[in-house]
């Protein structure tokens, strides 16, 4: 349990840094 929490915050962190 919280891999896919993990995984969806590393996803939106991404998509923030790419400045989207």
């Amino acid at each position: 349990k919280g891999v896919k929490y993990t995984d969806e915050v590393i996803i939106r962190k991404a998509g923030k840094a790419a400045g989207k």
